[in-house]
C-alpha cells in the first residue's frame, strides 16, 4: 500500500468519525430540547399548584 492510499484511508476514517460525531451531537440537541420543554411544563405546573395553594389559603 503506497502513502497516497494510506492518506486516503485516513481521510475516509476522519470523515466517518466526523459524521458519527455530528449524529451524536444532533441526538444530544434533541434530548436537550425535550428536557427544556419538560422543564417549562413542570414550571407551569408548579405555578398552578402554588396558585391553588394560595387561593385555598394553605400558603401565604
Amino acid at each position: 500500500m503506497d502513502s497516497n492510499q494510506l492518506i486516503l484511508e485516513a481521510l475516509q476514517n476522519l470523515v466517518n468519525n466526523v459524521n458519527e460525531l455530528n449524529k451524536e451531537i444532533h441526538s444530544m440537541e434533541e434530548v436537550n430540547q425535550r428536557l427544556t420543554i419538560e422543564q417549562v411544563e413542570i414550571a407551569h405546573e408548579l405555578k398552578n399548584i402554588k396558585r391553588v395553594l394560595i387561593n385555598d389559603n394553605i400558603i401565604g
